[in-house]
């Protein structure tokens, strides 16, 4: 990569830089709160251990490591310096199209790789398991999942991900289950090291489960509309996150095996599929927080990736954006005229993304409104201390 494709690397500056300005001249807080919705949880863990019951329901990995680099606050940082490095490097090992780098930097939720949340840790962790499946690197695949499966409760996602992408990417059915098996064994391994990490410093073996009980996190019906915490706004940030993994699974049932597609791809495209899915499955109709389990990972750029290969035309787009309005009647867009005005517009953006990809001349606007946008979500989301997820 030469030090001109690297510069769209400095977005996140710019983005923090202006974020600073704004800070100067009104009354926001530039300093990087510790106290922030689950920062409040990783911190806690890390000073104390499991001593608060609801604390189990966050994996070790993210606090020991902020604990045993003693970064507090420069700890935004590390994360954003974790997270543009693992982008370079899946760049240039899978050759990930620079429109769709550039606008995985630009989701709105990638504020999560700045803050002391457990998304920059997460995404290094998912960047081997990509180049495991997709170069049939075993050891790679292994440690990204042990890693992975310490730091989030996610092995329900990873190994059927990783299942299907070998499948789809030309392993047959049982050859797949097969080489995915040592990944489940790991994963589970983990599991069972996060629990007995937990016993050791709270004195419970299986507090992981009580206090996802506790955070709402059970098997039940999903009741419509679809919900979430902290307004319209992030409501129609969790519902086209929700709407991006069914768009996922679509495509994944549609190119099955295709030529065009590698097992990276087909990992990025399971990831947002199966993220959904247990989300919805779990939570009776909330969606809160699924914004940054879909375009704050590592299935963003893959699956980004997967439909500029695919080559969608400008007709297959507007379809898309039209379903999209569609489907906000599932996220309650018909309560009150703002809210449909507001589907309207997000429906118009997703077009804009999608067409970006395909359209040099669509790019710049689109990757100037997804700037702004991010940039709108710093300072009058995280700066002034509101749910973002």
């Amino acid at each position: 990569m030469t030090w001109k494709n690297g510069l769209h690397f400095l977005i996140p500056v710019l983005i923090l830089s202006t974020s600073y300005l704004v800070s100067l001249f009104t009354d926001h807080d530039w300093t990087v709160s510790l106290d922030w919705y689950d920062s409040m949880h990783y911190g806690r863990i890390a000073e104390q251990g499991y001593l608060d019951p609801l604390d189990n329901a966050f994996f070790p990995g993210f606090p020991y490591v902020w604990k045993a680099l003693g970064a507090n606050h420069w700890i935004a940082l590390v994360n954003l310096f974790l997270w543009v490095n693992s982008l370079v490097v899946l760049q240039k090992r899978l050759e990930l199209h620079r429109s769709v780098l550039i606008l995985s930097i630009l989701m709105p939720s990638a504020v999560f790789f700045g803050i002391p949340y457990s998304e920059s840790l997460f995404f290094a962790a998912c960047t081997f398991i990509a180049f495991g499946v997709n170069e049939d690197h075993r050891s790679l695949s292994l440690l990204g999942v042990f890693a992975a499966s310490i730091i989030r409760p996610t092995a329900a996602i990873l190994i059927p991900a990783i299942f299907i992408a070998r499948w789809a990417g030309g392993d047959k059915g049982s050859r797949a289950f097969i080489r995915t098996f040592q990944e489940g064994l790991i994963s589970l391994a983990a599991l069972f090291f996060v629990f007995y990490f937990q016993y050791r410093n709270g004195g419970e073996w299986l507090g992981f489960f009580s206090a996802q009980a506790a955070w709402g996190n059970d098997l039940s019906w999903p009741s419509l509309p679809f919900s979430t915490w902290g307004g319209d706004i992030i409501m129609l940030l969790d519902g086209a996150a929700l709407f991006i993994g069914l768009a996922a699974l679509v495509t994944l049932a549609r190119n099955w095996t295709s030529a065009q597609l590698n097992q990276a791809h087909y990992f990025g495209l399971a990831g947002l599929a199966v993220t959904s899915f247990i989300i919805v499955a779990t939570r009776g109709g909330e969606l809160f927080s699924l914004n940054r389990f879909v375009f704050a990972t590592v299935f963003i750029p893959l699956a980004l990736d997967a439909w500029k290969r695919l080559s969608f035309n400008r007709r297959e787009i507007m379809i898309f954006a039209g379903t999209w309005l569609v489907f906000s009647l599932c996220i309650g867009s018909y309560l009150h005229l703002h809210a449909f005005l507001a589907a309207i517009m997000t429906g118009l953006l997703v077009f804009i993304a999608w067409w970006s990809m395909h359209c040099r001349n669509v790019r710049t606007a689109a990757w100037g409104i997804f700037g702004l946008i991010q940039l709108y979500f710093v300072v009058f989301f995280y700066l002034e201390g509101d749910w973002i997820g």
